[in-house]
């Protein structure tokens, strides 16, 4: 914050404030209760249903949280209780669930989605009463926002970014997931299913059992999805899913030649690197990187973060033993590390 030495005392002492209360939720094991206002967000042809979380005071800003990969969306207990940690702090928190992610997908077209859900949230006053926000996010949503945010039609409506964990080259970090040496079983199973997508070869039933091996591998789901699914099939079909799901589980998938040849990674390339556009972005980035990712591996934002600074690009970067993905574990062994996430929060909320 050396920026702003001209701002009061109080209210960088305010940022720490907030930011080792934000922590703490992250480590909470009780969950609150889901906010009573929920809206229907009309994004494009979609309509997305969106939690919304409101201070008990006159709202400081708007912070857009938007969640990663998982059925359960904005309702996901690690989301609802960050959004409610957002509202104490005295900001109004808008939580959208996005259908396609929580479907597991990545999909080009989740960059527009992102960037118009964005300009009718700033269009809102009622949600967004200054005409500005910030974000919170993670995972392959982080480089989904940063790239929707950087559009000329969100110019300077932006404040802050704070993503935790982040990969600017998502097709390289596509195909290290994808590989039978990545050993998040979860990711592997979600890059399967996508693999599937991107070629345009699902089969709607081998879709299906990926999609209920998914769900058992999700934390805070029953894992009894794919036997349950298996149950429905014939003798067949319940063989061909077992094949492909033993084969990820074990780390001994092998796509054919022809599927690998249909995969196009350019176009993943393009249409989710975000560097050039971080260049002459208004918002700064925060990132907090977990040091032992096993799905987006620390180099990819460490690199990020080298490339933006010989740019002189305005940024923080926190590699962190305090998480592994997007799971926090603090501890009392841990001060130094919980210092330095304090400092970068409360530097994202000053801003934010």
């Amino acid at each position: 914050m050396s920026k702003h030495h001209s701002v009061p005392w109080w209210r960088r002492l305010w940022a720490f404030y907030a930011a080792t209360r934000f922590l703490q939720a992250t480590n909470a094991q009780f969950v609150p209760p889901l906010p009573e206002e929920v809206v229907q967000l009309k994004v494009g042809k979609q309509t997305l249903m969106t939690d919304i979380y409101r201070p008990s005071k006159p709202p400081k800003g708007t912070i857009v949280m938007i969640h990663g990969m998982n059925s359960s969306g904005a309702r996901d207990p690690r989301m609802i209780k960050l959004c409610s940690a957002v509202a104490r702090l005295g900001f109004i928190a808008v939580a959208p669930t996005f259908p396609s992610i929580c479907e597991h997908l990545i999909q080009i077209e989740q960059l527009t989605l992102f960037r118009e859900t964005l300009q009718q949230v700033i269009l809102n006053k009622s949600i967004c009463p200054t005409g500005k926000l910030s974000i919170f996010t993670a995972s392959f949503s982080g480089g989904i926002s940063v790239k929707a945010s950087a559009c000329e039609s969100l110019a300077n409506q932006v404040n802050a970014i704070m993503s935790v964990s982040i990969t600017e080259n998502a097709d390289t970090n596509y195909l290290e997931i994808l590989s039978n040496n990545c050993e998040d079983l979860y990711a592997r199973l979600i890059a399967t299913k996508n693999l599937y997508h991107f070629t345009k070869q699902v089969d709607r039933v081998l879709d299906a059992g990926l999609e209920a091996a998914i769900e058992d591998e999700f934390t805070y789901s029953p894992n009894d999805h794919l036997e349950r699914y298996l149950k429905t099939l014939t003798p067949k079909d319940a063989k061909r899913v077992l094949t492909l799901v033993n084969a990820v589980k074990n780390a001994d998938f092998h796509p054919d030649d022809s599927l690998m040849k249909k995969l196009d990674l350019q176009k993943l390339k393009y249409y989710f690197s975000f560097e050039n556009e971080l260049e002459h972005a208004p918002f700064k980035l925060f990132i907090l990187q977990s040091d032992r990712d096993k799905i987006m591996q620390p180099y990819h934002a460490l690199g990020l973060s080298k490339r933006l600074h010989q740019k002189n690009v305005d940024h923080e970067l926190e590699v962190t033993p305090l998480l592994d993905h997007a799971n926090m574990n603090m501890s009392i062994r841990k001060l130094k590390a919980i210092y330095r996430a304090i400092r970068l929060f409360a530097h994202y909320f000053f801003i934010a």
